[in-house]
């Protein structure tokens, strides 16, 4: 399942989203490129993540801990909140906490 914080902010001027990620979910990702599509593939796919002009990288200082059946999940929630957030994209059941979808809109 890939999960895609999507932060709307000064950027949204030039380009319709960014995607924000730490270096957690990045890792996250390297791991599952490269063992279903190589090294290569892999290395190719987080240079171009890290020089895109519409990718932020977020630095979190706490964990919310707000998806409890699966804390794995928690990544992108603590990305989301600490990278300021409208969003979070995704099609994940675990999103789902007291009745709300954490995949609508995180602002009022």
């Amino acid at each position: 399942m890939v999960h895609l914080v999507i932060g709307f902010g000064s950027v949204w001027q030039k380009a319709p989203f960014t995607l924000c990620f730490t270096t957690e979910i990045l890792n996250e990702y390297a791991e599952i490129i490269e063992e279903h599509m190589g090294v290569e593939v892999m290395s190719q796919t987080m240079d171009a993540l890290m020089e895109h002009p519409h990718v932020h990288f977020v630095t979190k200082y706490y964990h919310w801990n707000l998806i409890e059946i699966d804390p794995d999940d928690n990544k992108f929630v603590d990305c989301a909140i600490a990278a300021n957030a409208d969003f979070i994209v995704t099609q994940d059941k675990h999103f789902q906490i007291q009745g709300r979808s954490l995949s609508q809109r995180l602002k009022s």
